[in-house]
């Protein structure tokens, strides 16, 4: 039962993403037994939640929001290794491609267990976006 729920909770997410790309549900969308019924059908097990990172964004914010979520870790990920990249074995700025490259370590948990686990506005994500940045501003700081 729990793995036809977590099924038709992703298909329900994908009918939500597709009738509406540019906006989804809204937040919390599957959380609501009327959502379940226009995008499931009556006949759908009491799931109400996503079951995935994915899924659940793809819900609520559809394919536009989807995107944007993803291409933000996309971006993360590649600026991440080309800081890896540039400062290996620097005598003085090594720190960073140290720093990048644990969190880009830290990422790939999140991206694993993101498909099993609906926990798409955790903190620590967006923390680890953010040190991306200012990985970036110490990388461009120290080309100076």
């Amino acid at each position: 039962m729990s793995t036809v729920g977590r099924l038709q909770s992703f298909e329900t997410a994908w009918n939500i993403a597709v009738s509406r790309p540019f906006t989804g549900a809204g937040f919390r969308a599957l959380w609501n037994e009327d959502i379940w019924a226009v995008y499931s059908g009556p006949s759908y097990y009491k799931a109400f939640d996503a079951h995935s990172v994915y899924f659940e964004v793809l819900s609520e914010h559809g394919l536009l929001g989807f995107g944007l979520y993803i291409g933000a870790l996309i971006s993360t990920l590649v600026s991440l290794r080309t800081l890896r990249k540039r400062w290996r074995n620097h005598p003085e700025h090594g720190y960073i491609s140290r720093y990048a490259e644990m969190t880009q370590l830290s990422l790939y948990p999140f991206l694993i267990c993101g498909a099993f686990i609906p926990f798409a506005y955790f903190d620590l994500y967006f923390l680890l976006l953010a040190t991306d940045s200012m990985l970036f501003v110490l990388s461009t700081e120290a080309e100076r």
